[in-house]
């Protein structure tokens, strides 16, 4: 294998980098090759050492380094390089692979790229500060993820609920922490969408769903159906 990585052609340093269990050693010589994709293929098929992803984090090849980011396990301080890397890419990556403190997610909610901030709700626990601001994002999807994914109060809700776009209150609707209240004002959207994710994610009461059963939309009825087939079911099965 060491002769391969020395003098085989590039095909086969790529295959050697993608199939094999490389040494540390071997790890190193593959780091250097000058064929971008036998750099691609190590960063992604084999474990680094914290030394050698810094090395892979220097590369001149942006995709070495993207592919770093997600693969590879990252300290606190090489996230924060990774997080300052002027590449839309390798910061997504970032935010979506590794653990950020809480100080990084503060200043990644306010990057300009529209990916990262997604993906940043999307991976990342957000405390109930940033949670709001998250809200107030002016991307829908932004918005939406996070009200979806993340923990969230109960204003903090209301005002998902309240969200001018469909699918940011349909993301609401489907939240675990829904009051009963809250719940109610989701089976009364006028938007479909909203009332099937209140209906599929929610823990109905008798009243919703027969409230639910008497939708106009096909989708809200069965999911109301399922529920009040399951709740049947759990009755029968404590008897």
């Amino acid at each position: 294998m060491d002769d391969v990585l020395d003098n085989g052609d590039p095909g086969m340093r790529r295959t050697v980098a993608r199939t094999q269990e490389l040494t540390e050693a071997q790890i190193d010589r593959a780091l250097s090759d000058k064929d971008v994709e036998v750099r691609r293929a190590v960063v992604v098929r084999q474990k680094l050492t914290e030394k050698q992803v810094g090395r892979a984090l220097r590369d001149k090849d942006p995709v070495v380094i993207c592919l770093t980011a997600w693969n590879q396990k990252l300290t606190e301080r090489q996230v924060g390089k990774a997080l300052r890397n002027k590449d839309a890419a390798v910061r997504r990556a970032a935010v979506a692979e590794q653990k950020l403190t809480e100080r990084q997610v503060d200043k990644e909610l306010g990057d300009k790229d529209i990916g990262v901030r997604r993906m940043l709700v999307w991976s990342q626990r957000l405390t109930e500060k940033q949670a709001s601001r998250a809200f107030d994002d002016e991307d829908q999807e932004v918005r939406g993820t996070a009200a979806g994914h993340q923990k969230l109060t109960e204003q903090q809700i209301e005002k998902a609920l309240a969200d001018i776009v469909p699918s940011v209150r349909g993301m609401a609707a489907g939240n675990q922490k829904l009051t009963e209240q809250q719940i109610d004002r989701a089976l009364d959207d006028e938007e479909p969408y909203v009332r099937r994710m209140a209906a599929l994610k929610q823990e109905l009461t008798e009243r919703q769903i027969e409230k639910a059963l008497h939708d106009k939309d096909r989708d809200v009825v069965r999911a109301a159906r399922t529920r009040a087939m399951m709740k049947q079911y759990l009755r029968s099965d404590e008897k």
